[in-house]
């Protein structure tokens, strides 16, 4: 990447870092509230459910996954072992509901009802930390790229 394209990649990731920052800021002491998405599962039809579980943007992050991977120089064994760990990791989500039917059938129920309970407490944490950590990798990338340039 040549230095405009650098200093931009910088420039936007501490936009972003200060969008956050902003936010987050303004949003402290509100209640919490039930995400839109999550209350739309509610009423969702099933088929819907599973063309947006099929076709949601997965697969960008995948190739996102699989190009950084790639970009970093990783061969061989090590890009196995990166592909496995995070073929394992992007499982959790679809595989931790699953294992409570399989292992916990019975307080299943109460799990979820527990899981939804947090989701909607920490909704605004989370979406906030995972904006931070954006912001984070992409300045940590804008000033490698300006260091090494």
């Amino acid at each position: 990447m040549d230095a405009p394209a650098i200093a931009t990649l910088l420039l936007m990731a501490l936009a972003l870092a200060g969008l956050l920052a902003l936010r987050w800021r303004r949003s402290r002491g509100l209640p919490a509230r039930t995400p839109t998405w999550l209350g739309r599962l509610d009423s969702m039809p099933w088929i819907l459910a599973l063309a947006l579980g099929a076709f949601l943007p997965n697969y960008i992050i995948v190739v996102a996954g699989a190009t950084e991977m790639l970009q970093v120089g990783l061969t061989g064994g090590a890009l196995v072992a990166v592909a496995v760990a995070f073929v394992l990791v992007a499982s959790a989500g679809v595989a931790a509901p699953l294992a409570v039917l399989v292992v916990r059938r019975d307080r299943a129920q109460d799990v979820y009802v527990g899981w939804r309970r947090w989701i909607t407490d920490h909704s605004r944490q989370v979406s906030y930390g995972m904006g931070a950590v954006v912001a984070a990798v992409l300045v940590a990338k804008g000033l490698w790229g300006l260091a090494a340039g």
